[in-house]
């Protein structure tokens, strides 16, 4: 292991803990997007559209309750996460 992985490794997960003490309840699923256990594909990304039977539907959707993701759409975080007071920068 890396000099210095340990050290990295206890901050991330503090802050995912803090993260998760102060409501978000998807930390690792993408808050919009298609597909997989993370609601993430790299090729179905947010606001994708497909011709199904004729008609254009929007696979890629926002999530409900965006407050609650730390993902916004696999790359970018939420506007809630960045705000957060666990907020790395």
């Amino acid at each position: 292991m890396a000099e210095g992985s340990p050290a990295i490794a206890k901050a991330l997960d503090r802050w995912w803990q803090g993260l998760i003490r102060e409501g978000f309840t998807e930390p690792f699923r993408a808050c919009c997007g298609h597909g997989g256990k993370y609601n993430y594909n790299k090729n179905h990304g947010c606001g994708l559209k497909i011709i199904k039977g004729g008609n254009e539907v929007r696979i890629g959707k926002s999530c409900k309750d965006p407050q609650h993701y730390v993902n916004w759409d696999g790359v970018h975080f939420t506007e809630a996460a960045i705000t957060s007071r666990f907020f790395i920068t």
